[in-house]
């Protein structure tokens, strides 16, 4: 992230309506994904706590790989899918899937991270007898497509 010489700009969603866009420097960046890097992610430790599944899509033109927590539930990171070009074998596309439950909520964040591209951060919070909300929030600092 430190070499990406463009500016990140965040646009939010709050229910699906348009709050606000900002530019965040890549500290700011830095911090909100850091969130999906907890020390379960560590190379040490990943090998031992999640399984790995793969498959070629022929529909997406991609090289699946799936990580899911193996016999441990309760860990914050629940899925990655890491999508890579079988042509470059390089990725294009991270998909993770990170929970965190207390007493009284539920919250489900979602990140898609497109390689030299942007990201996206969807946050989910359940609560007893509310409505769902969510946040949606897009980093763009190379993303030509809409």
């Amino acid at each position: 992230m430190d070499s990406i010489p463009f500016a990140f700009e965040k646009t939010v969603l709050r229910d699906s309506l348009y709050t606000d866009t900002s530019f965040l420097t890549k500290q700011q960046v830095k911090d909100i994904v850091l969130a999906f890097l907890p020390e379960e992610m560590e190379k040490k430790n990943f090998q031992k706590l999640y399984a790995e599944t793969s498959f070629a899509d022929a529909s997406t033109n991609f090289i699946t790989l799936t990580y899911e927590p193996e016999g441990k539930k309760d860990l914050p990171v629940q899925r990655i899918d890491v999508y890579v070009n079988p042509e470059t074998q390089e990725i294009a596309k991270l998909f993770m899937v990170r929970k965190k439950d207390s007493r009284d909520s539920s919250l489900t964040q979602q990140l898609l991270w497109k390689h030299n591209k942007s990201c996206k951060l969807i946050t989910t919070v359940y609560k007893a007898n509310e409505q769902e909300r969510v946040l949606s929030e897009k980093i763009n600092w190379n993303d030509t497509e809409e």
